[in-house]
């Protein structure tokens, strides 16, 4: 299922994420990156947004969905952006191995061996999600 579909919302790649407004309330997972390479992927999602995603994936707006379930899917989302990611990159006759997402709110901290952050807009809400890792760095250097 992708966004489109789960959301009904437009989904646009912004051409230039650093001046996109990115608030330093966002949702976040961080998915660790273990082998053959070492990093991690991050997703920071909205809270507004990271919500709705929720209700969707619990279809329904009528119930409060508490703050953990949210982080659940956000945490899943990034899972699944790690997977497919890593998937690409690696050889079909290699293995790759991720660990287990971890969640915060806040402003995330992705230090100086940040390779990469695409921004995307589902309809009016950002949704952002980075690479990060000194092996990724010195793939991209190759």
């Amino acid at each position: 299922m992708t966004l489109e579909n789960m959301t009904f919302e437009e989904i646009e790649v912004v051409d230039e994420p650093a001046s996109a407004e990115i608030s330093d309330d966002m949702i976040w997972a961080a998915v660790p990156i273990l082998q053959p390479h070492e990093g991690q992927l991050v997703v920071r999602v909205a809270p507004e947004y990271a919500k709705i995603l929720a209700e969707e994936v619990f279809g329904s707006a009528d119930e409060a969905i508490s703050d953990a379930a949210v982080k659940d899917v956000i945490a899943e989302m990034a899972n699944t952006i790690a997977g497919r990611f890593m998937n690409e990159l690696v050889p079909s006759d290699e293995e790759f191995r991720l660990g287990l997402p971890n969640t915060g709110v806040g402003k995330f901290q992705e230090g100086s061996d940040q390779v990469t952050s695409i921004l995307i807009n589902v309809g009016e809400h950002p949704l952002v999600t980075s690479v990060i890792g000194n092996d990724f760095v010195k793939l991209t250097n190759e």
